[in-house]
């Protein structure tokens, strides 16, 4: 018994002591702030939350995988070609942070419908099937 006290013991002693609360912090703070742009890909983002991870792991002295600690991988990407408009009643809304369109939409010109939907309806089977029935052309879908 007393060797599993002493064993709860070391072990919380030496997960306390091996976490950095500030440092962690600190690189959320850093992640997060408005010149990593989201860490998404406009604006380069991303690459800057690259560099930033890069440089802490050559701070701490880790060795990289292979020679470089960067690894490129590449995934679809929804991008933009031209300026996108959209506006809900004289509202502007901005691409990405108020809407995302999706990969299979095609280009729309026009005035439609707007059907608003809690997001839950989504997830409930019986009022997803019930808004599947309904004749939505001409209507945008409108998930919050």
């Amino acid at each position: 018994m007393r060797l599993v006290i002493l064993n709860i013991f070391l072990f919380i002693a030496f997960s306390a002591i091996c976490q950095d609360a500030d440092y962690a912090r600190k690189v959320i703070k850093d992640l997060c702030a408005v010149e990593m742009y989201g860490r998404g890909y406009v604006k380069n983002g991303d690459r800057n939350a690259a560099m930033y991870i890069k440089n802490a792991m050559k701070q701490a002295k880790l060795k990289p995988f292979g020679n470089e600690y960067i690894q490129e991988y590449g995934f679809p990407v929804i991008a933009f070609g031209g300026d996108i408009t959209f506006e809900i009643d004289k509202h502007q809304l901005i691409p990405g942070e108020h809407f995302v369109v999706s990969p299979g939409c095609p280009q729309v010109n026009g005035s439609y419908e707007m059907l608003w939907i809690d997001s839950g309806m989504v997830d409930n089977n019986t009022s997803f099937q019930q808004l599947q029935k309904k004749n939505l052309r001409n209507t945008f879908l409108v998930i919050t």
